[in-house]
C-alpha cells in the first residue's frame, strides 16, 4: 500500500507544493519525491490548510485546494497500482507527475484495433527493418481487411490468441 504527500518545502512566499511516495515493498521503505505545477502560499499551507475555518471563503478555498490535491493523488496512487513495483523510481514519479499534467504528452494512444495498429507498427518499424518486410507487414494488413470484411466485425487486438490463430 503507498500513501501520497504534500509538502510545503520552501521560504518563498508562494510555492509548488512537494509530492512524496511512500511505499513499503520487501520489508524495505521507500520514499521519492518531486516537485508538482501547484502552488499556494506559505500562509495558507502553514496556518489554514489542516485548521478548521469559520470564513466562507477560506472554506471554499480550502475545499478546492484539497480537491485539486486529491486528483493528483489519485492519480499517482492509480498509476501505482497499475505499475511493476520494482520499476518505482524518482524518475517513473516525475513522468507520472508529467502524465498528470499533459496527459497527451505521456502516452501516445494505441489502436485497440488489429488493422489500425499495423500502420502503427509500420511507422515505428519503419527505419529497423528492410522495405521487404514493410511490403509483408502491407501484405498482412490487406489480407487482415479482407478478413475483417468477410466476419463483418473489426478484429480487435485483444482477441489475439491461439484460437484466433487456429481460424
Amino acid at each position: 500500500m503507498a500513501a501520497v504527500n504534500f509538502l510545503y518545502r520552501s521560504n518563498k512566499e508562494s510555492a509548488h507544493l512537494i509530492l512524496r511516495l511512500l511505499y513499503r515493498y520487501d520489508n524495505k521503505d521507500y520514499v521519492f519525491g518531486t516537485s508538482t505545477k501547484y502552488e499556494v502560499s506559505k500562509e495558507y499551507w502553514s496556518k489554514q490548510h489542516k485548521k478548521r475555518l469559520k470564513d466562507i471563503d477560506m472554506i471554499e478555498r480550502q475545499a478546492n485546494i484539497k480537491a485539486d490535491l486529491n486528483k493528483i493523488e489519485n492519480h499517482i496512487l492509480k498509476a501505482f497500482n497499475e505499475s511493476d513495483i520494482s520499476l518505482i523510481n524518482k524518475e517513473w514519479l516525475e513522468t507520472q507527475i508529467n502524465t498528470y499534467y499533459s496527459p497527451s504528452a505521456g502516452k501516445d494512444i494505441l489502436p485497440k484495433e488489429l488493422v489500425k495498429y499495423m500502420d502503427t507498427y509500420i511507422d515505428f518499424k519503419r527505419n529497423e527493418v528492410t522495405e521487404s518486410t514493410l511490403r509483408k507487414c502491407r501484405v498482412i494488413k490487406q489480407v487482415l481487411i479482407r478478413f475483417e470484411a468477410a466476419r463483418k466485425k473489426p478484429i480487435l487486438i485483444l482477441d489475439i490468441d491461439t484460437h484466433f490463430k487456429r481460424v
